[in-house]
């Protein structure tokens, strides 16, 4: 007996159209099926796998027969991609409840950091699924209340700065009026100072600044750029630092031209003018600064932003040395006017030291009653 190849392509072509497909009209299409309409495509699956099997068996012999290498048969593969239509019309996902799918969607978010605009991570990979899905998280609010924005400088490639602004204006748009948590990407290259873009962010960022309640940012530049745009912020009533309850701060001062390092009067200064004496509802604060806290700014010394931190970490152990490579720290005696201030904190970390014996003389004990962990 002699099998052509040519009999086969046939007969895979009469097996997979000698039963009409129940719903042709919407294979490959986000299409949900109704419990009968899922019935009749489970029993035309069923002819379908039969075929399947039998025109593997055909191809089988004919590779036997032959002993050639025939390659691939478009027609048997041809049929396997129209099995696998059929099949994803029977996923249980296509029947989810909008309500379900979008409680699903929200425990895809990067679990440990703030949602990026990159199309392999959650929410943007979401919307690159179906129609279905891109609608579904278009209309979930809380599945963009979060957002990590990457710095550029216009030292380097600014390019797409314009599509950028772009994106983040429509992320704010979906984001409706849930609370946000924001984070500003550090730039490519080290020492760059990243105050002019963060200024045009904090601009378009405008209008959902209300709205912000976890911050991430570093001010890294010389220090009367940096006191401007604080200074700018004031007076145009969008200080973020005046409001959010969770706040990672970071203070990279780069030196002066002539290599001269700022006084600590310069550097309180920069803290001053943050204004967080006037922060009511900071839970969690990162402080780190490129220069060694000696000292507080008078604005500092009260109970603010002190009295209600559950989490305090000043000048923290990673990031301990900076541009000059001198090492950054807080003075023992200052950082115990500042725990004096904090009856309610319940974690601390930092790097201090002293020049003198502790305790300093007439210096009371300070207790925490609610800390249950301190690495210092």
């Amino acid at each position: 007996m002699t099998i052509t190849m040519s009999a086969f392509r046939i007969q895979a072509i009469d097996d997979k159209q000698g039963t009409r497909s129940p719903v042709e009209s919407v294979l490959n299409t986000n299409y949900v099926p109704s419990e009968e309409e899922c019935r009749n495509i489970e029993g035309y699956l069923e002819t379908l796998r039969i075929g399947l099997s039998r025109l593997e068996d055909q191809a089988r012999i004919v590779h036997e027969a032959t002993e050639e290498d025939i390659g691939p048969n478009l027609e048997l593969e041809e049929l396997k991609l129209f099995i696998a239509a059929h099949s994803a019309l029977l996923s249980p996902a296509r029947r989810l409840p909008d309500d379900l799918l979008r409680e699903i969607f929200l425990n895809c978010l990067p679990p440990n950091h703030n949602a990026t605009f990159s199309p392999a991570d959650s929410p943007v990979l979401l919307t690159h699924v179906s129609h279905r899905w891109r609608d579904a998280a278009f209309s979930t609010p809380r599945l963009w209340s979060t957002l990590h924005i990457p710095l550029l400088s216009r030292l380097l490639d600014y390019s797409s700065n314009a599509n950028r602004m772009s994106t983040i204006k429509e992320w704010m748009a979906r984001s409706g009026s849930v609370p946000l948590s924001l984070s500003f990407g550090t730039l490519p290259v080290a020492f760059l100072p990243t105050i002019p873009d963060i200024d045009l962010l904090l601009s378009v960022l405008s209008p959902a600044l209300t709205r912000l309640e976890n911050m991430s940012i570093t001010l890294s530049g010389r220090r009367y750029p940096i006191a401007e745009l604080l200074q700018s912020l004031e007076k145009k009533g969008r200080n973020p630092f005046r409001r959010v309850r969770k706040l990672d701060l970071y203070i990279d001062l780069t030196a002066m031209p002539n290599g001269r390092l700022y006084t600590h009067l310069e550097c309180d200064d920069i803290l001053a003018a943050l204004h967080l004496e006037d922060n009511m509802h900071l839970k969690e604060l990162t402080l780190f600064t490129s220069f060694s806290l000696t000292t507080l700014p008078d604005t500092m010394k009260g109970p603010h932003p002190w009295s209600n931190l559950e989490s305090l970490r000043i000048q923290p152990h990673r990031r301990g040395h900076n541009e000059n490579g001198l090492v950054s720290f807080i003075i023992c005696d200052v950082l115990l006017d500042v725990l004096a201030l904090c009856p309610n904190l319940k974690l601390l970390e930092a790097r201090c030291y002293q020049f003198q014996e502790l305790p300093s003389p007439g210096r009371e004990a300070v207790i925490l009653p609610k800390l249950k962990h301190s690495p210092i």
